[in-house]
């Protein structure tokens, strides 16, 4: 956590947490446009933008809500919690073309998308999705923490290295000692992550639960929307099995399950 020095006789402690220099917004913003109608489902978000506001406090947020329901509820949610947000409304149902809008419009060479489903402080003794924040298998982790893995993942992967997509969906599914995962994956270890080859990827979709490099998925996007105007990123996903012919592309995959989805109860309706 710190480390002791001396000052006078005196002796202080120093937070090496408070000492690190955070440049993560540097290189990533974040986009997320989706709905969240059901109680369930908004019960997460609550008790997780607040902590988003703590990890992600530098970062820049464009944040579309696509219903009416929970507007007020919502916008004022990320308001009270995300220091520098753009918010919208946009009701069109067209998820590819009203989220390559709000990458447009991030400054940043990559974009993470969030779902309103993340859970961020958590660790999870399953591959699978949490239905119950009171399992046993479920430990929470400090925030801090946390938010220094995100800082040096990114840093690996972006500024020391040239990852273009940085998997997020089902993290711990898709760790080594996991039977999707093997020889042939060609994972190479580094401190944070694990990286690969698109055409060696576990799984062969193409999914929108990332750090994105803005340009790739941009384009992605735009040759998506062309063909489809669905309303959301499960669409995108059940129409984008693309990712194995994306061949040499740098991809990685975090060493720690730094998000998890959240369906209390079951509950997968939006």
């Amino acid at each position: 956590m710190g480390y002791w020095w001396r000052k006078n006789p005196i002796f202080i402690l120093v937070d090496k947490r408070k000492q690190m220099k955070y440049i993560g917004h540097n290189y990533v913003s974040i986009v997320g446009n989706f709905i969240c109608t059901k109680k369930n489902r908004f019960e997460v978000l609550k008790q997780q933008v607040p902590i988003m506001g703590k990890i992600f406090s530098d970062y820049n947020f464009y944040i579309n809500y696509n219903s009416d329901i929970n507007l007020k509820e919502v916008k004022k949610l990320f308001e009270d919690n995300i220091k520098n947000l753009y918010f919208t409304n946009d009701l069109t149902k067209d998820w590819g073309k009203t989220t390559l809008e709000l990458i447009k419009k991030c400054k940043t060479s990559h974009v993470f998308y969030l779902l309103e489903d993340y859970v961020y402080n958590y660790n999870f003794n399953s591959d699978y999705i949490i239905k119950d924040l009171n399992d046993t298998e479920l430990t929470e982790v400090d925030i801090n923490d946390r938010k220094i893995f995100w800082e040096n993942m990114i840093k690996e992967s972006f500024v020391g290295g040239n990852i273009s997509h940085l998997f997020l969906a089902k993290i711990k599914k898709y760790l080594p000692q996991s039977q999707f995962v093997s020889d042939k994956n060609n994972y190479t270890e580094k401190d944070y992550t694990y990286t690969y080859l698109a055409k060696n990827s576990p799984t062969g979709v193409y999914s929108s639960s990332a750090i994105h490099e803005v340009k790739l998925f941009s384009s992605i996007l735009e040759k998506y929307i062309k063909t489809h105007q669905l309303p959301s990123p499960g669409h995108f996903e059940q129409n984008s099995e693309i990712m194995r012919s994306l061949d040499d592309l740098l991809c990685a995959i975090p060493k720690e399950q730094i998000v998890i989805q959240a369906h209390l109860n079951g509950e997968i309706d939006r």
